[in-house]
């Protein structure tokens, strides 16, 4: 593991996942500041979730655990505290323990109780099982999850999380086509904003368009296009309402950035990141400034590299 200090702007080593998976999980923080990581390859059956002490960076498997082990779900932290793990390609196991990453996505939905250390199995599960999907939690309790690959390659929909019923509903969108590899945000009125990802298919096709979910009505509108597709980018809501979008692929990795105005739905190019980079992370720290991180370069291989947008 590796350990970023904001008040220094400077990584160190932090000790290791052991048995854990590496590789796909899901993390969510929790309640207490620490942190879970559900699922990923290769672990043992016994560390198909683990906890990490926020603190002393220990890594403990959870008292309980989930129900199937999965690569590339989501994992959501609920407003009452709960986490939300749904989705993902189901593990590729041998003996219980994961190996590597199959082809068959996982319908399941599973809620991790942070105080008890529990999974529980939610009846119904997903209408569409998926992977490559997008996640996030709703002012009212709930989760709005967000297009993902079907099995057979199929466009999977727009679901809607009700906490009370512990069900999912499908949602109408403007775009029926497949949406893969999403980056989705919460803006300040609540509503939930989706942009960009890909068709999904074998050589994807970047996709350009920015989807906004009404928080009261749910409904699902088409208020602008990004200046440039792009799937695989990173997401991050600066302090002033605005959504910093940043990097990603269309064809190649790009270095290219948008700065979305989520109040009046108007885009601005932003500065150009050092390093082209996808598949990256981008966080804003407590400073407001935002720590862009890893990925994969235009040559391939992975960055070991961060910047710091201002």
């Amino acid at each position: 593991m590796i350990v970023f200090d904001p008040q220094t702007e400077q990584f160190s080593k932090a000790g290791l996942l052991g048995t854990a998976g590496p590789l796909g999980g899901a993390v969510a923080t929790l309640p207490d500041g620490d942190a879970v990581l559900i699922g990923g390859f290769p672990s043992s059956a016994a560390t198909a979730a683990v906890r990490i002490d926020a603190r002393t960076l220990a890594v403990a498997a959870t008292p309980g655990q989930p129900h199937s082990h999965r690569i590339g779900a989501t994992a959501t932290r609920l407003a009452d505290g709960t986490v939300l793990l749904a989705g993902g390609l189901l593990a590729v196991t041998e003996d219980g323990n994961a190996i590597g990453v199959g082809t068959s996505p996982d319908g399941t939905v599973e809620l991790f109780d942070a105080g008890t250390g529990s999974f529980t199995l939610l009846p119904g599960g997903l209408n569409v099982p998926r992977s490559r999907h997008a996640a996030i939690a709703t002012a009212d309790g709930g989760a709005l999850i967000v297009g993902g690959i079907a099995e057979n390659g199929q466009p999977a929909p727009v679901e809607l999380y009700d906490p009370a019923r512990r069900r999912f509903t499908v949602v109408p969108t403007p775009d029926v086509g497949a949406r893969a590899n999403a980056t989705v945000t919460a803006a300040m009125d609540n509503g939930i904003w989706i942009a960009g990802g890909d068709d999904g298919s074998n050589v994807p096709a970047a996709l350009g368009s920015v989807l906004r979910c009404d928080a009261a009505t749910k409904a699902v509108t088409r208020p602008l296009d990004l200046a440039q597709p792009r799937t695989r980018f990173a997401g991050a809501l600066l302090t002033d309402g605005r959504w910093l979008l940043s990097g990603g692929m269309q064809g190649q990795a790009l270095d290219t950035t948008e700065i979305l105005d989520l109040r009046s739905a108007m885009r601005a190019a932003g500065p150009r990141l050092l390093v082209a980079r996808h598949s990256h992370t981008a966080t804003v720290l407590r400073s407001g400034k935002v720590l862009i991180l890893g990925g994969t370069g235009t040559d391939g291989q992975a960055i070991p590299s961060a910047e710091i947008f201002e």
